[in-house]
């Protein structure tokens, strides 16, 4: 049996909620509810940012290529991903703070 994975933000989020719990609720409500997850977070501040073995990341560095994206209108991506019992999280945030993220379980990838 095969599931379409899909990509979530809070529009999707919001349809799903009042499509199937009848959950009507303003799109700041939903972005603020998300706010507070915890699964959900994601760094954007570069000197706050770490590498795939959790070393500091190089923030002069990442400010340079933040701002030379931004100079060009380039969109700018943080991941994150988050490890939860049997779900791991791969979340993406804009230096804007829009977020998308996408769930998958733990035996269908390579993520621990």
């Amino acid at each position: 049996m095969s599931s379409e994975l899909k990509v979530w933000d809070a529009q999707r989020l919001s349809e799903i909620a009042e499509q199937t719990l009848g959950i009507t609720k303003s799109k700041r409500s939903w972005e603020r509810f998300l706010a507070g997850l915890p699964f959900l977070q994601v760094i954007t501040a570069p000197d706050e940012l770490l590498d795939d073995i959790g070393r500091p990341a190089r923030s002069i560095v990442i400010s340079q290529l933040i701002n030379e994206a931004q100079q060009e209108r380039r969109p700018v991506y943080f991941l994150a991903i988050h490890h939860l019992d049997d779900l791991n999280v791969a979340v993406t945030s804009t230096t804007k703070g829009r977020k998308t993220w996408l769930g998958f379980q733990k035996k269908s990838n390579n993520f621990r």
